[in-house]
């Protein structure tokens, strides 16, 4: 495959003011994807990879070396560079833009994942929406059972809300009113020790809350829709989180016990 190159560089679009954006340019295989940094510049304010800071002074050894029109041709170029108050600020956004690329890039790389310049565009932009997921997984779970609504998978849709709601009253102790939002579920705190905690508050009962135990059936129905959504829809599909923070990894899912049930008589029906 061949290698992703990331570069700064001054787009050739000029505005109505006279100033053209700074992109940042994947290229890959000639194919070449952009992401804005959010600023436009003047084009003598450009120095090829990023805007000038200060203005350069010709050195000793290129007055000895050049010709003499080589050195007026040099000057009238530095004359020309146009310094911007803000250009250290310019320049760290670059920088930031370009790093975040290459952290992503690697993440990619180690998670073995088919990568080009349009994927590593796409996974870059949604870093905040992904932010936001890893922040409080609640909100994902949510999103997810929203998917599956729109795709008509009702039934998926209705058990992953009943897992929401069920961790959301796990994190508030069942002291959530309705309308509120509650506490927030990072990542870092989905461990096997939370699962344990959660299985465990599910099935015990608790008479000042009126809250009855759950059968330990219904528990391991939420916890297995909860393992779905982390491996199939946070790890493989939206890749939200690393195979390696997957709690279920070494959890212990409660063992379903065999149920009997009746069958209803023709009259009963009728």
């Amino acid at each position: 495959m061949a290698e992703l190159k990331i570069r700064a560089v001054l787009y050739p679009r000029i505005y109505s003011d006279g100033s053209q954006p700074i992109l940042i340019r994947i290229t890959q295989n000639r194919k070449s994807s952009y992401i804005s940094v959010g600023h436009s510049i003047p084009s003598g304010a450009w120095n090829e990879k990023e805007v000038w800071e200060h203005k350069p002074s010709i050195s000793e050894k290129e007055k000895k070396s050049l010709s003499k029109e080589a050195l007026k041709a040099l000057r009238e170029k530095y004359n020309k560079i146009v310094l911007l108050p803000n250009a250290n600020k310019i320049n760290k956004d670059i920088r930031k833009k370009i790093s975040e690329l290459e952290e992503k890039q690697k993440e990619l790389e180690v998670l073995k994942q088919k990568i080009n310049s349009e994927i590593l565009k796409s996974k870059t932009q949604n870093k905040d929406t992904d932010d936001i997921y890893r922040k409080d997984f609640l909100q994902f779970i949510k999103k997810v059972a929203s998917d599956k609504f729109k795709l008509k998978q009702i039934r998926t849709s209705e058990k992953y809300m009943v897992v929401y709601g069920k961790l959301q009253e796990f994190l508030n102790d069942g002291k959530l009113e309705e309308g509120q939002r509650g506490k927030p579920l990072p990542i870092e705190k989905l461990t096997t020790s939370f699962l344990n905690d959660f299985m465990i508050y599910l099935v015990t009962p608790n008479e000042e809350k009126k809250k009855k135990g759950a059968h330990i059936n219904y528990v391991h129905t939420n916890l297995k829709a909860l393992k779905t959504i982390i491996k199939k829809e946070a790890i493989k599909t939206e890749k939200i989180m690393l195979p390696n923070e997957n709690p279920f990894e070494y959890f212990s899912m409660p063992k379903v016990l065999p149920s009997h049930k009746e069958k209803l008589t023709f009259e009963e029906i009728q």
